[in-house]
């Protein structure tokens, strides 16, 4: 894609930016932070990351081809600034390189999100089915969404997968680019808090914000809720953002409807009616609230006209979701016609309370849910359409949040008929271990059956079940891998329950 890179212009933001060897100008083709993504006329980025120090690295991408580095000057050894300016191509040293990343990401690329439409989903549960929801809906009236989160980065319908909620803050401004030269107008973006705290978004100009919920996740990284809260908050108070829209119906979403230093224009959305003298003109809420098997039906009421929800989905909480939809669309749009014309229209989310069915046999739902409110959520969802038994199967993720361990494990066995553990993505922690600290939220802990192997445990609740229930496969939802010490293995959820319900049919 050719990039100038000019270290006039870098140095005259940063006046301590300094240039160790090499041109002052010169083409880049890409940038990159991973050495082993580096080929020729690639430049290489050389942060102090949280786990990894990029500039262990930096020969790695010279090797590779890289045609610049710039590299974060704090702490930087003379020896190793001396071997640095020994190289044959460009290198540039930059104080706090995380901070200003974002901005100088931005730089490269053009600033592309000042050239569109860019909508930013935060909160714990929820921002993937909105983004994939608002990218559904968008794609009808304007052609194009770019998305970026956990389903992947690119045109909605032909994502490519990434390995963060949240990409790294060049991957952001990179995508975003993707999205000007394709003719996109608008993005989707899940806004993650660790990619809020680590300002991988700083540089994003944003005119939507959303705010869906603030649950239990994430604590093994800001030890504490109102942390957490915090780090989401960060959204709302960016400079040029235009509008927030905000679930009120959390109660983190109601500190933030009262929040005075957040300046955009907040739209609030709730499944109940606003309390009598509520401003209605910042109100989209919804009455009369049908769940059945044809999914979701509602009257919904909105600044910009009411009418009537009629989707496909299944769930309580995609209410919310819907909702959050159908308030950016009506600030885009202001005619709640032509909202709900292209909101009636979305399908499941892949891996979102996505329904698995074989004629004759139980139905199996498999969702991403891997905090204790998204299981929760999950399973009362499954009641209100379920007349026979609720089966859960599902296990908890190595390396992250062991506090939850238990309270998933309490959830599961409260709101089920059964239950069942398997191995989630185990990584580099003993699986019995994992197990074990579920097992402790457990009142009844010998009613529940583990089995290692996730086809064997869904095969195992299949012989559980008559053809009126419903078996839950959650943790993993759209994931197509098992992540076991530090390699991954194909596994689809997907896959193996319409496997398990063809078997069983055979």
């Amino acid at each position: 894609m050719d990039k100038i890179f000019d270290f006039d212009s870098i140095s005259e933001k940063y006046k301590d930016a300094k240039l160790l060897c090499g041109e002052k100008v010169l083409k880049v083709n890409d940038w990159t932070v991973d050495s082993r993504k580096v080929t020729k006329d690639v430049g290489f980025v050389a942060c102090v990351g949280h786990q990894l120090d990029g500039r262990q690295f930096i020969h790695d991408a010279v090797a590779n081809g890289a045609c610049i580095v710039i590299c974060e000057a704090n702490d930087l050894s003379e020896t190793v600034a001396c071997d640095l300016a020994q190289l044959s191509i460009t290198v540039v040293l930059i104080h706090d390189l995380n901070q200003r990343l974002s901005a100088l990401a931005s730089l490269f690329y053009d600033n592309p999100s000042e050239k569109l439409n860019v909508i930013g989903v935060t909160g714990t549960n929820g921002k993937s089915s909105c983004v994939q929801m608002l990218a559904q809906t968008i794609q009808t009236i304007d052609k194009c969404c770019w998305t970026m989160g956990t389903l992947g980065c690119g045109a909605y319908g032909a994502q490519v997968s990434n390995e963060n909620t949240t990409a790294d803050a060049i991957t952001i401004q990179k995508e975003l680019n993707k999205a000007v030269e394709s003719g996109c107008g608008n993005s989707a973006m899940e806004v993650s808090s660790h990619g809020l705290v680590q300002g991988r978004i700083d540089a994003v100009s944003f005119d939507i914000a959303v705010f869906t919920n603030l649950t239990h996740e994430h604590l093994d990284y800001h030890e504490t809720m109102d942390a957490y809260g915090l780090a989401k908050r960060r959204l709302f108070l960016f400079e040029n953002l235009k509008w927030v829209v905000i679930n009120v119906d959390d109660k983190f979403g109601r500190k933030l409807k009262k929040d005075i230093e957040i300046k955009a224009r907040k739209i609030f959305v709730s499944a109940k009616q606003p309390s009598e003298g509520a401003d209605l003109s910042q109100w989209v809420w919804v009455e009369n609230i049908q769940l059945n098997q044809k999914g979701i039906q509602a009257d919904v009421f909105t600044p910009w006209g009411e009418g009537k929800i009629k989707v496909p989905l299944v769930g309580r909480f995609n209410i919310n979701n819907i909702l959050s939809v159908v308030a950016v669309l009506g600030i885009k749009l202001g005619n709640v016609q032509k909202v709900l014309e292209a909101v009636n229209q979305v399908t499941s989310v892949a891996g979102r309370m996505q329904f698995i069915r074989e004629k004759g046999q139980p139905s199996i739902i498999v969702d991403y849910a891997h905090t204790p409110d998204a299981l929760e959520q999950a399973l009362l969802a499954i009641r209100d359409h379920c007349t026979g038994k609720i089966i859960t199967v599902f296990g908890c993720g190595g390396d992250r949040d062991p506090a939850k361990r238990p309270i998933m494990a309490k959830v599961a066995e409260k709101y089920s008929n059964a239950v069942l553990f398997t191995d989630d993505n185990p990584r580099t922690e003993d699986p019995y271990s994992i197990i074990e600290q579920m097992r402790t939220g457990l009142k009844s802990p010998d009613r529940v059956t583990y089995i290692q192997d996730r086809k064997e445990a869904i095969v195992e609740a299949s012989k559980l079940a008559s053809s009126d229930d419903i078996i839950l496969v959650a943790g993993k939802g759209h994931e197509d891998y098992q992540i076991i010490g530090t390699k991954k293995f194909h596994l689809s959820d997907v896959e193996l329950a319409r496997e398990v319900l063809k078997e069983r049919a055979a």
